[in-house]
């Protein structure tokens, strides 16, 4: 991330190996005819692992620093190395960081009392052993699953909110003692009496689905004051964790036998398969699994806690939850003011993302828009440069999951498209991607702003 304050340039950068500690660099804003600065930063801050968002407060004293801390697998010693989430404060004056961990949160700090909460846990202990995911040398902590992506200020500057994306939870932190207070799981939307579209039938198909829910895991944060009152702002995009053999998203056909019978738990149980074969089942509603199977069998699932209960054996299924909210929600700072809890907007699109695009620009219709899935070429492109070329290379000799994704993006036997744009095969444009993302995620909103423009108050 990238910060423009009281004449200085600040850049998050992670270490060469990513789950080492990271770093903000300080420049010099440019000035002057040449428009240029010196490449050597004025002043390096080491932070935590993966720093992601950094934010100023109000009077750029101090800089908030989001590190995401994601684990990276090797398949060579087959061990998960995985740093925990944090947030590192940066006190401009003296050059001190101080680096705030989430053990605080709640009294018992353990993988059962952050599910107990309703926080997710993509790949919590049990799940790390099921799937063969070493430790090698670390000791696990459930912080390990904590990853912050965003974060914001208070208007007073005394509390930070930051977002856990995957967790689909928010945990403040009080600034002056750089202390986590709390962590507030943003609660399942419920698809029951709100419509949603997951089908792929090039139409805007909103329907209700009863017994199903999907995580909010927000993308983006913001926090605003009204009439003295703090509201935390939220664009819920959803998000998944994949590492070594583990996927937490997962085709609802994969997983269960679409031809079997699913009325009741132990059919459920009969019916999994894949990485799901040989679990149990204890759900509280069938009928969802009733319209997927009928209607959208390659919907995206949550093979993650508490979805999935890892701690028994064989592990159990206990809920059918899908990714992301699909617009934004509202929520009271106040209710932020307690010890950890369970958090209830005070307001929610619903579907309105969905019909008014739907509306207003139907050939757009959650279509595939994310600049990665433009369609990367398996070859190197004739007349590539030599920085091309080396780009091209570590992405399709390092990354074996994108290599994938561009690869079936690019197929028109699969996702892609007889004419790119140009007459020949490749990712399709936009206006043909249309409900390509509807078993997925949907609008998957990203970035949500808040402010006063033409005389009001603003929100996008």
């Amino acid at each position: 991330d990238v910060l423009v304050c009281e004449g200085n340039f600040y850049v998050s950068q992670s270490a060469a190996t990513k789950t080492d500690p990271g770093s903000v660099l300080q420049f010099p804003v440019a000035t002057g005819t040449s428009g240029t600065i010196s490449a050597t930063p004025l002043k390096t801050f080491t932070v935590g692992a993966l720093p992601d968002m950094i934010e100023a407060n109000s009077d750029c004293t101090k800089i908030a620093v989001a590190n995401e801390g994601e684990g990276s697998f090797s398949s060579t010693t087959n061990v998960l190395t995985d740093p925990s989430g944090s947030v590192s404060i940066i006190t401009l004056s003296d050059g001190s960081v101080k680096t705030v961990t989430f053990e605080s949160v709640v009294t018992s700090f353990t993988d059962a009392a952050l599910l107990a909460l309703g926080v997710h846990l993509p790949l919590p202990e049990a799940a790390r052993t099921h799937f063969s995911l070493g430790l090698g040398t670390q000791t696990y902590s459930p912080a390990m699953n904590l990853e912050p992506e965003y974060l914001a200020w208070s208007a007073d500057d005394s509390a930070l909110y930051v977002g856990l994306q995957e967790n689909s939870a928010i945990v403040k932190i009080d600034a002056a003692t750089s202390t986590a207070k709390g962590i507030f799981p943003l609660g399942d939307k419920d698809w029951s009496a709100t419509g949603i579209d997951v089908l792929e039938d090039d139409a805007c198909t909103v329907a209700t689905i009863t017994g199903f829910k999907t995580m909010r895991m927000p993308d983006s944060i913001a926090a605003v004051e009204v009439d003295g009152k703090t509201y935390v702002l939220t664009a819920n995009e959803g998000d998944d964790v994949e590492q070594g053999s583990y996927e937490q998203k997962q085709k609802f056909k994969d997983i269960v036998t679409t031809s079997a019978d699913t009325s009741t738990n132990t059919a459920v149980g009969a019916a999994l398969k894949g990485d799901a074969n040989g679990w149990s089942a204890s759900l509280s509603s069938f009928t969802q699994l009733s319209y997927f199977k009928t209607n959208q069998k390659s919907m995206r699932v949550s093979i993650g806690s508490p979805e999935v209960d890892y701690t028994t054996s064989p592990p159990t299924l206990k809920e059918v939850v899908g990714f992301g909210g699909r617009g934004i929600s509202i929520y009271k700072g106040s209710d932020m003011d307690v010890t950890s809890a369970a958090m209830t907007p005070l307001w929610d699109s619903g579907s309105a993302f969905e019909t008014t695009v739907c509306s207003a620009v139907p050939w757009a219709h959650n279509g595939v828009c994310d600049e990665e899935f433009s369609g990367v070429p398996s070859t190197v492109p004739a007349g590539a440069s030599t920085t091309e070329t080396a780009e091209w290379t570590a992405l399709w000799t390092s990354d074996t999951g994108i290599q994938s994704t561009l690869t079936d993006m690019s197929d028109p036997t699969v996702d892609g498209c007889t004419d790119q744009g140009n007459g020949s095969p490749g990712a399709c444009p936009l206006g043909k991607t249309k409900d390509e993302r509807s078993a997925k995620d949907g609008p998957a909103a990203e970035a949500i702003v808040a402010g006063v423009a033409c005389g009001g108050p603003f929100l996008g």
